[in-house]
């Protein structure tokens, strides 16, 4: 099945083009940052030129499917969500996400994750899972009221060191 950009109520799902790497430069913080287990710091605008790149790559490959994300009103930048599949070899998803700052507290968090979910059911994969840090209150959070059951803490690396995560996993299989 090939993968297309979709929308939800007020999310729209697209693609990151190379045209796109100022806003999501601009709109990556450390607040972003320190929560994404082994990205750059400083992150520079190379980082989101190489990112969307390697973003197109994957998609082409079907091993992981990005996208920017956008408001439908005004078209402003929300954030990132994807969908990294068969990422330990078994039939499964990966979920990842991150907000601007501007844009948290809103639901789009919850918006973005759900759409993401419905992505890994149309591919027919039994599961999904995300990872947060464990300190990370607002994602794992997001996570459990995603629907989504904790299923182990391991060791990540954030900010340059091993930090504590959690892994959270849905079963869409049933």
């Amino acid at each position: 099945m090939k993968v297309k950009e979709f929308s939800s109520e007020r999310i729209l799902f697209c693609f990151p083009k190379p045209e796109d790497a100022n806003a999501f430069y601009e709109n990556i913080d450390w607040s972003v940052i320190k929560n994404i287990s082994g990205a750059p710091w400083p992150f520079m605008l190379d980082h989101a030129k190489s990112f969307i790149a390697d973003a197109e790559k994957d998609r082409n490959n079907n091993i992981c499917y990005e996208f920017l994300l956008k408001d439908k009103t005004t078209n402003q930048f929300i954030g990132i969500a994807s969908l990294n599949v068969n990422v330990s070899g078994e039939p499964s998803g990966q979920i990842g996400y991150w907000i601007t700052k501007a844009c948290r507290g809103k639901g789009y968090a919850f918006e973005a994750v759900s759409g993401i979910i419905k992505l890994a059911k149309s591919l027919k994969l039994p599961k999904v899972w995300a990872s947060a840090r464990s300190d990370n209150s607002p994602s794992v959070n997001l996570l459990k009221k995603m629907g989504m059951v904790f299923s182990e803490e391991r060791i990540g690396i954030y900010e340059s060191k091993e930090m504590s995560e959690v892994i959270y996993e849905l079963n869409l299989s049933e």
